[in-house]
């Protein structure tokens, strides 16, 4: 299978549409992306659902889409899986726009689980070797909660949970319909609407119906309950939440693990083995100092090299790091790749840092 043969042609809007009414055709359409094109049929952009329920949309009979866009270059369809897997987790993706010949598509995470589901490094895997314990609530948590934990977190999906069972997702898609009622609520008490809304218990949102598996299930199995449902899975045992699985959590298994975490660096196979050593060493002592504060998931990178055919090249990294408290992400420059990537992982790490005294004080 090639990356053609699962692209999607995407829900299309335009820059002058008001947040509410593509909030209603995301939900309509069940798409977490909506892409914008001008008057011309060019590519200005995409829209996230995530992104619309990370901010409060004070009006959204009047707000225009166009202020929630953001530009991401086409990518084409013959770029390498691996390089596309890398793309999605150091960018934080959940979809892209492609060039094709039949125009502009899209690419979703849910559409890379098609093309990888019968790769090596899924062979033999079960859900319980990439599992993890995920950000709950309680059936009486409120919908402002919910909110804080995808905003906070950078999450896109929370299990609503009583005594140890699911009972329930919320996603992003759920929460936009906050937006759509705030389009159709009375316009002369807004604030008071969406007060009351953003008060009331988030178990009136969520959805029953999600895949559920055992931790011993193989994991090509629950790929496919993920693709179908385009759902995350929710992984039991004995009738309680064990963990989940996301597309996400399935992706980091295209790289390398290093002390318990998947790594995974794009841009650095033109290097010699030394330089290859120094940086992955590098990368392993500053994730071992990590996992001391918050347990590292995984840790993707990309490497840009500028001034490649001279005699000197500066090397630029950016990265992100998920963790057990939220992604965290970084970008650093050098002349000399060691400490490039050095000083990127120090920005890491005290980024972390910070996070903790600010949880503890």
């Amino acid at each position: 299978m090639e990356i053609k043969d699962v692209l999607e042609k995407p829900l299309i809007v335009r820059p002058e549409d008001t947040v509410g009414g593509v909030a209603s055709r995301m939900i309509e359409n069940n798409r977490h992306e909506a892409v914008v094109l001008g008057k011309g049929g060019e590519l200005l952009g995409i829209v996230l659902a995530r992104d619309l329920v990370k901010k409060k949309v004070s009006d959204p009979h009047k707000a225009k889409i166009s202020q929630f866009m953001i530009e991401e270059r086409p990518i084409l369809p013959g770029m390498e899986a691996e390089e596309l897997i890398n793309a999605f987790l150091v960018n934080d993706y959940r979809s892209v726009p492609v060039k094709s010949e039949g125009g502009i598509m899209v690419l979703t995470k849910m559409d890379l689980l098609s093309l990888v589901r019968g790769s090596p490094e899924i062979k033999g895997k079960k859900a319980e070797d990439v599992m993890k314990f995920p950000h709950c609530i309680s059936m009486g948590d409120s919908i402002s909660s919910v909110r804080a934990i995808i905003k906070g977190m950078n999450v896109s999906r929370i299990p609503v949970v009583k005594n140890g069972k699911v009972e329930g997702m919320i996603d992003t898609l759920d929460m936009l319909k906050l937006i759509v009622r705030g389009e159709v609520s009375k316009r002369g008490e807004p604030d008071e609407e969406r007060t009351h809304l953003e008060a009331s218990p988030a178990s009136n949102l969520m959805r029953k119906g999600f895949p559920t598996a055992e931790p011993t299930a193989p994991l090509a199995s629950v790929i496919d309950m993920i693709v179908e449902s385009r759902s995350a899975a929710i992984i039991e045992k004995d009738g309680k939440l064990a963990g989940i699985v996301t597309p996400g959590d399935i992706l980091k298994l295209f790289g390398k693990e290093v002390k318990g975490a998947y790594v995974a660096i794009s841009g650095i196979e033109d290097e010699d083995d030394f330089a290859k050593n120094a940086v992955y060493g590098e990368i392993e002592f500053t994730l071992k100092k990590i996992n001391r504060i918050y347990p590292v998931n995984y840790f993707v990178a990309h490497l840009d090299k500028y001034n490649a055919s001279g005699k000197r090249a500066k090397y630029s990294f950016r990265a992100r790091l998920a963790t057990g408290k939220g992604f965290f992400f970084a970008q650093h420059h050098d002349w000399d790749i060691r400490i490039a990537i050095k000083g990127l992982l120090d920005r890491l790490e005290k980024e972390v840092s910070r996070k903790k005294e600010r949880l503890v004080f």
